[in-house]
């Protein structure tokens, strides 16, 4: 996630505790005003603390803001009491956890101004709450939709929420921004099964089927981070209702849904990549069979159902575009394979995150279930590169390296802080800048995504240095090392040429670059008519017209046509034709009227 901060939002492990000097000075709501409470902050130590002062600091905090009058005192606090040895300890957490709930409030006070103060004493006071929800927010999430849900909840169903907190912060990170309604694009708007569930029944619907025993990953023992990929379901409640009673899949044979969905070859004979009957459920998806989008919907929903984490995947491969199943197999193991045909060599796949809406990769997702992150350790890491980014605003910048360092040490594969060092190291326009990335790209060699995308910094690095040649040199290496398996990356390198060389006007050049592409993968048709057709818009769009040419029969001519080319993607290749055409009708006719100088012509 991108942020000023990367962590800002999603690693603080908060506790609750009380920090006053003595009994005497106890801070209740009929007796404090904020000079009280910031003196009270000044006078904690490490040892002084109980739980009950700190629930009772945490109350008057929530009823007196504004929330900015305390985060000095607590930044402060913290860059006094630093001590590597004594950073999980759960008073430090608990500073850490006030501080953050000030910080984050002050911030956005205006989205936030009216939160019941109820609501706002239970989250800053609640050990469990705190440190959940700030593992699980996204600056992407929509800030007033979450905190929304989550109050309503807290309101609603107080004697649940405590317990089901980590399911309330799952459903709110997803349900801020709802789901799109259409499953995955190929059923028509009227067959959808409409869904007008409201947040709390849907809340209540989860709850209820954890308590029956329906759930296969306990809603009080997983993380939100987890939870979302199984309450996104944008079924409604009747499908998966539905789903509970007709079906019945444990986390290891979730795989066999996939294929109990009859495959229905005629529809794809027929080019009818569209569901072509009235309602799209899964009552009806079962009955009739369907085709990969089907399988892997039905396969994704009904694991979703019983509570086991799913994607509906969707990759390219050398036939053209394809639909699978990735799950949860157990609580370390994803399983990206069901349904994904190595054969036609669908080396990537795309799934939506139900938080942020963007595309994760398998490989992602690999790198986010490595059971590392579980561990005390990285745990450990994550709140040294909290305390780096605190020192990074203050006069002890130096410490904010060596607190980085101490991270990186500790937690080797904590992707947090090797990036989190990146940007320091780019905001100080430190010359160790290279010598970082090249340590980042040793230590993550078996994460592509990671490994390019810190080449790509060393080739920003080496043209803003003027090397060119170096750069070359580096982008040549993305594409020897990912060609194989992650054409995707190589694909990425050629569009980003592309694209910096029509920024300067360099039309015929940047053409080059994706011939060049489409000739080195004519084999994987689905991504060389992706980015055939991007470069061919771009190329009418601003009235290069020979380069749309020369790119539209470069395609037509490389691409590896066969029977097993899949009707759809000639259909893509028919419409885009249709545009060039139209474009070199629009030109002659310019060029009749005298309204444009003629292009030159191009050699047959």
């Amino acid at each position: 996630m991108k942020k000023i901060f990367p962590f800002l939002a999603c690693f603080v492990f908060v506790l609750t505790f009380s920090v006053l000097a003595d009994e005497s000075n106890t801070v209740t709501k009929a007796s404090v005003d904020m000079p009280a409470i910031t003196q009270a902050i000044h006078r904690v130590t490490l040892d002084n603390w109980t739980p009950k002062k700190f629930e009772q600091l945490s109350t008057a905090v929530a009823q007196n803001p504004p929330y900015a009058y305390y985060v000095l005192a607590l930044t402060q606090w913290m860059v006094n009491n630093y001590d590597p040895a004594k950073i999980k300890e759960e008073s430090w957490c608990s500073m850490v956890g006030l501080q953050r709930w000030c910080t984050f409030l002050h911030a956005h006070r205006r989205e936030l101004a009216n939160l019941d103060q109820r609501f706002l004493i239970y989250i800053m006071s609640n050990r469990d709450f705190t440190e959940n929800f700030f593992e699980a927010y996204s600056s992407k999430d929509n800030l007033e939709g979450v905190m929304r849900i989550l109050q309503e909840y807290y309101l609603q169903r107080t004697k649940t929420f405590p317990k089901y907190n980590k399911l309330a912060i799952g459903l709110a990170i997803v349900w801020d921004q709802p789901p799109s309604a259409n499953p995955h694009g190929q059923v028509p708007d009227g067959a959808v099964v409409p869904n007008s569930d409201t947040d709390l029944e849907r809340y209540d619907f989860w709850v209820q089927s954890n308590e029956k025993g329906f759930i296969e990953c306990n809603f009080t023992k997983t993380d939100p981070g987890i939870i979302k990929f199984i309450i996104n379901a944008n079924a409604p409640i009747s499908e998966l209702a539905w789903a509970q009673q007709h079906t019945h899949y444990t986390r290891s044979r979730l795989g066999n849904a996939y294929g109990s969905i009859h495959y229905v070859y005629e529809r794809v004979e027929k080019g009818q990549y569209s569901w072509p009957h009235e309602i799209y459920s899964l009552k009806e998806i079962k009955k009739r069979g369907g085709i990969c989008c089907d399988q892997a919907y039905y396969s994704s929903t009904v694991g979703k159902a019983g509570g086991i984490p799913t994607l509906y995947f969707g990759g390219s491969g050398r036939v053209g575009w394809h639909a699978w199943l990735g799950y949860l197999k157990d609580n370390d193991t994803w399983d990206l394979e069901c349904g994904r045909y190595s054969s036609q060599n669908y080396v990537v796949g795309h799934a939506q995150d139900p938080q942020t809406k963007e595309n994760l990769t398998d490989h992602q997702l690999l790198l986010l279930t490595d059971d590392v992150y579980t561990k005390d350790d990285y745990k450990q890491a994550n709140r040294m590169v909290y305390m780096s980014h605190v020192f990074s605003f203050t006069k002890y910048p130096e410490r904010s390296l060596e607190i980085i360092d101490n991270a990186i040490k500790l937690a080797p594969k904590n992707v947090y802080a090797w990036n989190f060092k990146t940007q320091l190291l780019e905001k100080m326009n430190s010359t160790n800048l290279v010598a970082h990335l090249d340590a980042m790209i040793g230590q993550f060699r078996y994460i592509e995504d990671i490994t390019a995308a810190c080449r790509q910094k060393l080739i920003k690095a080496a043209r803003a240095a003027g090397n060119e040649e170096l750069a070359v040199q580096m982008e040549k290496k993305i594409i020897d090392t990912t060609k194989k398996d992650r054409y995707d990356l190589s694909l990425k390198v050629y569009r980003d040429r592309a694209t910096q060389l029509m920024s300067e006007g360099k039309w015929k050049e940047a053409g080059d670059e994706v011939r060049k592409f489409v000739k080195k993968f004519n084999k994987e048709a689905a991504d060389c008519m992706s980015i055939t057709a991007w470069f061919v818009r771009a190329s009418i769009s601003n009235d290069q017209i020979t380069e749309a040419n020369k790119t539209f029969r470069n395609f037509k001519s490389c691409v590896d046509w066969n029977d097993r080319f899949f009707k759809q993607i000639r259909e893509m290749t028919l419409a885009l034709g249709k545009e060039v055409d139209e474009a070199n009708r629009v030109h002659s006719r310019k060029q009749a009227s005298g309204g444009k100088e003629p292009q030159e012509e191009e050699e047959e």
